[in-house]
């Protein structure tokens, strides 16, 4: 295991949000070789492959959200050396985080509409 912390942080005096997380894989990853899996609190937005949410209430302190079960990304003991003199491209995981005010919008899928229209 490999430990890592990606952690999203509301701010103190924040109003009620839609939090978002997108993780992005980068790099070349051996099939089932290298995982990792998001924590238990994060929810997935319907229709897309990697953008989570969580509601945050109004925050009074900082408030402090880990994006990773158990803060790791596991490395198979089966991965070879063949298995990594394959790879060209280091691996790379890409944590980008997003809010969305609460007020006024009734559901992650339309918060998450505001903020990438687009690109699920």
């Amino acid at each position: 295991d490999i430990e890592k912390n990606p952690t999203v942080i509301v701010k103190a005096n924040s109003e009620a949000c839609w939090l978002f997380v997108k993780v992005e894989e980068g790099g070349m990853f051996v099939d089932n070789m290298v995982t990792y899996s998001i924590a238990n609190d994060w929810t997935k937005v319907g229709g897309t492959e990697n953008v989570y949410y969580r509601e945050v209430d109004a925050a009074t302190t900082d408030l402090e959200f880990n994006v990773l079960k158990n803060n790791k990304v596991t490395v198979s003991e089966d991965l070879t050396k063949s298995d990594i003199q394959s790879i060209t491209v280091q691996p790379k995981l890409t944590f980008t985080a997003y809010a969305v005010q609460k007020d006024g919008i009734d559901s992650a899928a339309t918060a998450w509409a505001k903020i990438n229209p687009t690109n699920p």
